[in-house]
């Protein structure tokens, strides 16, 4: 193996535990999402003080964004 495949599969694994990490932290932030709606109750309609959107808006774009994560992680993947 000559010193260009040893930086791509370096490349890769950096890349990929990027996209992991950024899958995680996705993940997390529909958790939080969900958390505070139990944690100090009211409904998914409501917009939470200091913030633009209802709760329901904020999951839905967090969940977009993990979706988006998991797909750059599977295309990651897939391309090896």
């Amino acid at each position: 193996m000559n010193i260009i495949d040893e930086i791509n599969k370096i490349n890769v694994y950096f890349s990929i535990n990027e996209r992991l990490d950024k899958l995680a932290e996705e993940c997390a932030e529909v958790i939080q999402v969900i958390a505070k709606l139990k944690r100090f109750g009211g409904n998914w309609d409501e917009i939470p003080p200091g913030k633009t959107k209802t709760r329901w808006q904020e999951l839905e774009s967090e969940m977009q964004d993990l979706l988006f994560a998991w797909n750059q992680l599977q295309s990651e993947r897939n391309s090896d």
